[in-house]
């Protein structure tokens, strides 16, 4: 059976959806503010969100979200507030 193409997100029906890949999303709090992105490609397009990506093979959840804290701000995070949830 063929899957529907995903064009927008209020083509998906939220109640029956299912993740098939594993993902991170990361909000980053700096002195009260929050980073945002603006989503440049694929389901979502266009849309303001927290920085995210694919969990890499190999790779675990935790780590993924390091390597996007790093890319957005390039400094260190403090174990104590980095909060890592599956």
């Amino acid at each position: 059976m063929k899957q529907a193409v995903m064009k927008k997100l209020d083509d998906l029906d939220w109640n029956s959806w299912q993740g098939k890949d594993p993902a991170t999303l990361v909000f980053v709090v700096r002195d009260g503010r929050i980073l945002l992105i603006n989503k440049k490609t694929g389901l979502g397009k266009g849309k303001i969100n927290g920085p995210g990506g694919k969990v890499e093979k190999g790779e675990t959840p935790a780590e993924r979200k390091l390597k996007l804290y790093h890319g957005a701000w390039g400094g260190s995070v403090d174990p104590v507030f980095f909060e890592c949830s599956y």
